[in-house]
């Protein structure tokens, strides 16, 4: 009875994943096509995608069918949830009230990338023609194609953030079921691995944003899972589902951001390595060739829909336009932020000597910084505590608490990997390979100094955390286990700045709606001027003026000056009366 239970529940769970996942692969896949036939983004593209993905999961051969159904039901609890989380909180950060929501609201106004260039279409907007960089037209762009889809159907473009949450809820669920599904673990394990493989300082700081580093490391993730599972289970009765999230989790992934390429390619080709050598072993190269035909065309598949289909819109215009799919990341009219936006300490160091000095040091946001500030392991400042949420941290991004948790966690997946050596070689060899594609990543590929881009070092504590409580769960060992929680209690300290500055976030986000609100009953009686003043001109603010049914404005640049009127508290923008400048 225990074991039908577990199934059921296993069941539940990577359906009510596979739902979430769905929602947000779907709506991409039928924006573009539409795209493809000159169809604009419309109001009925999301909830059209969602019923897709919940027929989908009614008629899974997965359990029965009113499993199926209960598991679509509270997938659109939780996709309403996210909506309203999404909607509620506006997005504070300078990248999307800048390009993120500047491409989300044309695209929901009608742009179609397919057809025109950004720079045509927002010439018929005067508070877009200030966007001239390159990086408007040629960037990936699901996330603001799954942002216009939710922006056209709620007419509000702070609910089209909510793919991170989304994707963020998916891969929790899909990671609890497949660790439930091993029968290693308990399933308060696998739902508290999961949760922290999933929830960590970066998505964390992001999920209220249209940043979507967060959203790329569960992409990573979901296809780690799909590698893992044709590993261990090259027969087993999930394939199907790995192999969709594979295919999924790279179409998704490759869509946005250009980094991402070379993340999944670094993943994917090690795991493809490692099955090569073990069928060239068993086998000899005809063996290998037969046993891989398969996962070489998925893999192959998964990409050419990445590229060529949900791609469309940046990697195929980019060759048409430019002769160059990942224009602005390689080649001519490339742009180099990375280095240009490092403190001044790390300017002069290698890729490891950056790393090391951002792991092991005080985290900050900061871009002067002109010495390494160096700092023991679990030791914590509050200035550290004020920067820990920021959704860009530059410096030790990874959290307060981190250093000395990566510390401890190779340590724990040195002595397991002693332990199985013998007793389990495979993934005895599996785990060191990925360790020396960790440290090989450190070595050759800029910017993992930077957490944000760096997400992979979350997965170190997690996979420590599945060593013990495996340890536990085969020996008894009361001290694994206790190592076990202490590290996962040690995880969720590292995250409680993150999680505090997320409460203030929605205890003020009511701030926001007040003020649209007064503007708007103001605008009823009398016309304003509204504008951008000083260095930020941050046009995805305009689109809530408009979602918020303001539109009696004439647009301004207005100087800076302490007695003119704000809206929003972060990246605002000014106004004044009619009234108010003929006094002056």
């Amino acid at each position: 009875m225990d074991d039908l239970r577990r199934r059921n529940g296993e069941r539940f769970l990577l359906s009510l994943g596979l739902f979430l996942l769905n929602a947000v692969f779907f709506t991409l896949a039928l924006a573009t096509l539409l795209l493809v036939i000159g169809v604009p983004v419309g109001r009925l593209h999301f909830p059209a995608a969602v019923l897709a993905a919940g027929a989908a999961g009614v008629l899974s051969r997965a359990g029965s069918r009113r499993q199926g159904a209960a598991a679509v039901l509270a997938g659109l609890a939780v996709l309403a949830l996210c909506l309203a989380a999404a909607g509620y909180v506006d997005d504070w950060s300078w990248d999307g009230n800048t390009y993120h929501k500047g491409i989300t609201g044309a695209l929901t106004w009608g742009w179609n990338p397919l057809r025109e260039s950004f720079y045509a279409f927002a010439a018929d907007y005067p508070f877009l023609e200030h966007c001239t960089e390159s990086w408007y037209d040629a960037y990936p762009k699901a996330t603001e194609l799954f942002g216009a889809c939710v922006h056209s159907f709620t007419g509000n473009i702070e609910a089209g953030k909510a793919s991170g949450l989304l994707l963020m809820a998916a891969g929790f669920f899909l990671g609890w079921g497949l660790l439930l599904h091993t029968g290693l673990f308990k399933g308060w394990q696998s739902a508290l691995c999961a949760g922290l493989a999933v929830v960590t300082p970066v998505s964390a700081s992001q999920m209220f944003t249209y940043y979507n580093d967060g959203t790329l490391a569960n992409m990573l993730l979901l296809c780690l899972m799909g590698l893992l599972y044709f590993t261990f289970c090259p027969k087993g009765e999930l394939r199907p589902l790995a192999g969709y999230l594979i295919f999924a989790s790279i179409s998704i992934g490759f869509n946005l951001k250009f980094s991402a390429t070379l993340f999944f390619a670094v993943l994917c080709l090690t795991f493809f390595g490692f099955w090569t050598a073990g069928e060239l072993r068993r086998g000899g190269l005809a063996g290998a060739a037969r046993a891989l035909r398969g996962r070489f065309c998925l893999l192959a598949c998964s990409v050419l829909s990445g590229v060529l289909f949900l791609g469309a819109t940046s990697y195929v215009t980019n060759t048409i336009r430019y002769r160059n799919p990942v224009y602005t990341m390689i080649g001519e009219g490339s742009t180099e932020l990375i280095t240009s936006q490092l403190a001044p300490a790390f300017q002069s160091m290698g890729n490891l000597g950056r790393f090391v000095a951002s792991l092991f040091s005080r985290t900050n946001t900061s871009l002067e910084i002109a010495a390494v500030e160096w700092k023991l392991p679990f030791t914590v400042t509050g200035e550290e505590l004020n920067c820990a949420p920021s959704c860009d941290v530059r410096t030790a991004g990874w959290g307060v608490l981190f250093s000395g948790i990566f510390l401890v966690s190779a340590a724990v997946i040195a002595l397991a990997l002693v332990r199985c050596r013998r007793s389990r070689p495979e993934l005895f060899r599996l785990s060191l390979l990925l360790s020396a594609m960790l440290a090989l990543s450190i070595l050759f590929i800029p910017g993992l100094s930077w957490a944000r881009y760096f997400t992979a070092l979350f997965l170190v504590p997690v996979a420590a955390m599945l060593f013990l409580f495996g340890w536990w769960n085969r020996r008894g060992s009361r001290g694994a286990l206790v190592c076990g929680l202490l590290l996962a209690g040690l995880l969720c300290g590292n995250l409680l700045p993150n999680a505090g500055a997320n409460l203030v976030l929605v205890k003020n986000a009511g701030r926001t709606w007040s003020q649209l609100a007064e503007l708007r009953e103001l605008t009823q009686t009398q016309r304003i001027g509204l504008g951008y003043s000083g260095a930020g001109r941050f046009e995805g603010r305009m689109f809530n003026i408009y979602d918020a049914g303001i539109t009696n404005f004439f647009l301004w640049y207005i100087p800076e000056d302490p007695n003119v009127k704000s809206l929003f508290d972060h990246h605002p923008l000014y106004y004044f009366t009619q009234l108010e400048e003929e006094a002056s």
